[in-house]
């Protein structure tokens, strides 16, 4: 006879700690996860985005080009936080908007059943309840649960299902992409499909970007903080600090004045990207390792090169 074991919910603070510090972080790498409940592909554009003095927890980018603002909470919902939604929504430029938490208040449903009532196309206002559960003595499991969502929300992810060939600026970032995966298939830290226009990787307490710009000329890497502790800038200001000291600029250490419009220059950009990136990489890791004062032993690469 078959042996059932015993579905459990879990405190959320058992697999996420800190909301900011661990639950972001991870949702940014999980997107896909948040994605098959909602019904359309997500990529990660950046998360703790500078939004007047607050700090949207991440912005994603929708298979159409649009963004999707997601806002997380580990608690009950409160007022503080949907005007933080409202307030990110109106300096983001986001069309959808995606409100995580342990558990949501009537009136808050109501105010996402409202707006989405209430605005105009092509606004979008989901509300979704995350849970972690576990069977016995299994890993833990997350789970969510969209509680309110756009009442023709199937039809459009049916609109874009059948859409699914990219356009504009999605396809061109996808087109490089993988042009720079055919150039340098060693690089193996690019997923196959990848379509975003900024592609990420982190180490300890940093994070390091690669930004395409499609209309002002150049491509960067630039390196912020993974989440929005004191200790997490510090860790980001010590890497910009060795790396200016490097002759690097601290704001874009690293750019080319490629335009990627221009496809004839897409060898130059994908040379410069894989030259340099494992300098950057280089010096994530040995501020994650605490050996930073190293870095003279590392020989960057020249981006006019």
């Amino acid at each position: 006879m078959v042996e059932f074991g015993e579905l459990k919910e879990v405190s959320l603070r058992q697999a996420w700690p800190h909301e900011a510090n661990n639950f972001t972080p991870w949702l940014a790498e999980n997107l896909d996860k948040l994605a098959q409940v909602i019904g359309i592909p997500m990529e990660l554009v950046q998360t703790e985005m500078s939004v007047e003095q607050f700090s949207a927890d991440i912005v994603a980018r929708s298979l159409d080009g649009s963004l999707v603002l997601i806002e997380n909470q580990l608690e009950w919902t409160n007022h503080t936080h949907l005007g933080q939604v409202l307030t990110y929504l109106a300096g983001t430029e986001a069309h959808t908007v995606i409100w995580i938490a342990r558990e949501f208040t009537n009136p808050h449903l109501s105010a996402i059943r409202w707006l989405n009532a209430h605005t105009v196309d092509p606004y979008d206002f989901f509300a979704v309840r995350v849970k972690v559960v576990q069977i016995g003595n299994s890993p833990l499991a997350p789970l969510f649960e969209i509680l309110e969502r756009p009442n023709d929300w199937d039809q459009k992810v049916r609109i874009q299902s059948e859409n699914r060939e990219l356009s504009g600026f999605p396809k061109l970032c996808h087109d490089f992409w993988t042009f720079y995966r055919e150039r340098h298939p060693d690089d193996l830290t690019l997923r196959e499909g990848f379509r975003g226009h900024t592609f990420s990787f982190s180490i300890g307490d940093v994070r390091a970007f690669i930004f395409l710009q499609p209309s002002v000329s150049n491509v960067g890497i630039y390196i912020r903080p993974r989440n929005s502790s004191a200790e997490a800038a510090q860790s980001r200001d010590r890497c910009l600090q060795a790396l200016e000291e490097r002759g690097r600029d601290s704001d874009w250490p690293a750019t080319l004045p490629v335009n990627i419009n221009e496809r004839e220059k897409w060898d130059e950009a994908a040379a410069f990207i894989h030259d340099t990136l494992p300098f950057y990489r280089e010096v994530l890791e040995l501020e994650r390792d605490g050996k930073l004062e190293s870095l003279d032993t590392i020989q960057p690469a020249d981006p006019q090169s």
